[in-house]
């Protein structure tokens, strides 16, 4: 039996330590593992000073790191929802709506293979459940479902904001909706936002999706806030807009 001398003991420890640590390193950069980043002299991986083994970069299958998050917007506006993946590349993504998968159409969506799903000119058909599923060699993963919400879009086009007149005042807008709008209901408080008179809207066709409506109201005296909010025939709200007139 070959007996290790007490002199060549230090010796025979340092090697095996070494080993052992050229074993870790092998063993993690085969199984590519997930670490954190540090610094090293190594290009892809290796030991810093304190003889902690890392890989400079991650070399995994697919996975998450944010999902898209559920927004709410008014049609006409644009969107984007935006996912943060990691894993070895190339990642490959596609964009998924109430589970189908999206492609490009006309300017109208963009990227739908690409981290940034855009939607542009948005209407209440582009409401639904939004989610993308990325992937590479390795794995696929998916993220999180976003819920993107949109509002009909009603507007006060006239008269301008602070106008005043101490005769009748036909206050005109607009509503952007794809399914016909029943009704745009108005309110006049005052400055603090007590009641004063409301009524409903006169609605006529408009150009494409539009619809216009007018009131016709007589102003109270003082200084007061006009507040209007349209609502189609599947019962969608848009959010409430207001001007003052003094």
């Amino acid at each position: 039996m070959l007996a290790v001398t007490p002199v060549c003991r230090p010796l025979f420890h340092v090697f095996a330590a070494v080993m052992e640590r050229r074993r870790r390193v092998a063993l993690l950069a085969a199984l590519a593992l997930p670490c954190f980043s540090g610094q090293g002299a190594a290009s892809n991986g290796g030991m810093d000073g304190n003889d902690a083994v890392f890989l400079l970069n991650f070399n995994g299958p697919a996975s998450i790191v944010t999902s898209p998050s559920s927004t709410t917007n008014v049609a006409g506006a644009s969107v984007e929802l935006t996912v943060l993946a990691t894993g070895k590349a190339p990642l490959r993504y596609q964009w998924r709506k109430n589970g189908d998968a999206l492609g490009n159409s006309g300017g109208h969506v963009t990227g739908a293979t690409s981290a940034s799903l855009t939607l542009a000119g948005l209407t209440l058909a582009d409401a639904g459940s939004y989610a993308v599923v990325v992937s590479n060699l390795y794995a696929s993963a998916t993220s999180a479902v976003a819920v993107l919400t949109v509002l009909p879009k009603v507007t006060i086009n006239s008269p301008a904001g602070g106008a005043r007149s101490n005769a009748p005042v036909t206050f005109r807008g607009t509503v952007l909706d794809n399914v016909p709008v029943t009704r745009v209901n108005y309110w006049i408080t005052n400055l603090n936002g007590s009641p004063l008179t409301q009524g409903q809207a006169v609605l006529t066709a408009g150009s494409g999706s539009a619809s216009n409506w007018a009131a016709s109201v007589s102003p109270p005296a003082g200084s007061n806030v006009f507040a209007v909010q349209s609502q189609d025939v599947s019962g969608n709200q848009s959010q409430r807009v207001s001007c003052s007139f003094l």
